[in-house]
């Protein structure tokens, strides 16, 4: 969805996704996620220096965001001073996506990257939009005017 309204305000869109290697247990993972422990990945070798913008979605697991985004931007280059939005999927009432939302815009700020100040949480269930839908029209216009707003 978020593609399709970017590419509406004609904009190129890459999706990125991030493949691990091996997919780890309930428990790893939830106790990765819990401690924002590293998780290994296969894609180390994404260049984010050809894009203006970086758009970094992550689900919620075990109430925060998965550390698969740290692996990810350990493992990747030439990302420092670009512009990141933060949007947040996750089965919970939208303040547990509030909280991670935040988690994870400090951390992208902590290695250089300058996220905007509006996030987008969206409560999901079975890959449907529960709550939310009706925030991303902002959530894109703040991504196009490099969050002003």
């Amino acid at each position: 969805m978020l593609e399709q309204k970017l590419k509406d305000h004609g904009q190129q869109v890459d999706i990125i996704e991030i493949q691990h290697l091996k997919r780890p247990g309930f428990f790893r993972a939830g106790r990765a996620a819990m401690k924002q422990e590293e998780l290994p990945i296969k894609n180390t070798d994404v260049a984010l220096r050809d894009y203006d913008v970086v758009l970094v979605g992550s689900p919620t697991w075990a109430g925060k965001p998965s550390p698969y985004i740290r692996s990810f931007f350990t493992k990747t280059n030439a990302f420092e001073g670009k512009t990141a939005g933060v949007f947040i999927t996750g089965g919970g009432p939208g303040e547990d996506n509030v909280k991670n939302s935040e988690l994870l815009k400090d951390y992208l700020e902590s290695i250089g990257l300058k996220p905007v100040n509006y996030t987008l949480n969206l409560q999901m269930k079975k890959e449907e939009i529960i709550s939310g839908e009706q925030y991303i029209d902002k959530f894109v216009d703040t991504i196009m005017k490099r969050g002003s707003t």
